[in-house]
């Protein structure tokens, strides 16, 4: 079965993507990295201008992966430009994943976006 990693991941560096696992066969329109891919991963995603919305953390090996029901998540804050969310964002991702790495057999997914929803823009601004 051909991979179907998100679109996305075109943004990453060749090793970095496929160092990446495609969960789409688990039911997840997902994809996820080792946990020592996090760094890479987030500052490719910040360069492309996308903000982190948070993650998932799986444990196990490429072929066996279960999530550990552990995640972050950050978001937009009032009045907050989108270009200060992207960076804010990819440096709470890349925090918590450092603070991960030193537990073995982890693995992450995260939730990208590269402009700001609607409802993000509407709660993010006072009317």
């Amino acid at each position: 079965m051909a991979s179907t990693l998100p679109k996305w991941t075109e943004h990453l560096d060749p090793d970095t993507r496929a160092a990446g696992v495609d969960l789409s066969s688990t039911g997840f329109a997902d994809a996820a990295w080792p946990i020592e891919r996090g760094e890479a991963v987030v500052a490719a995603l910040q360069g492309s201008g996308f903000a982190v919305l948070g993650g998932d953390l799986l444990l196990g090996s490429a072929n066996a992966l279960e999530h550990t029901y552990d995640s972050w998540s950050c978001d937009i804050a009032k009045g907050e430009p989108w270009s200060d969310y992207v960076t804010r964002s990819c440096a709470n991702a890349i925090l918590y994943l450092t603070k991960m790495q030193k537990q073995s057999k982890l693995w992450f997914t995260v939730v990208v976006m590269q402009k700001p929803s609607a409802a993000q823009l509407a709660t993010s601004h006072d009317r």
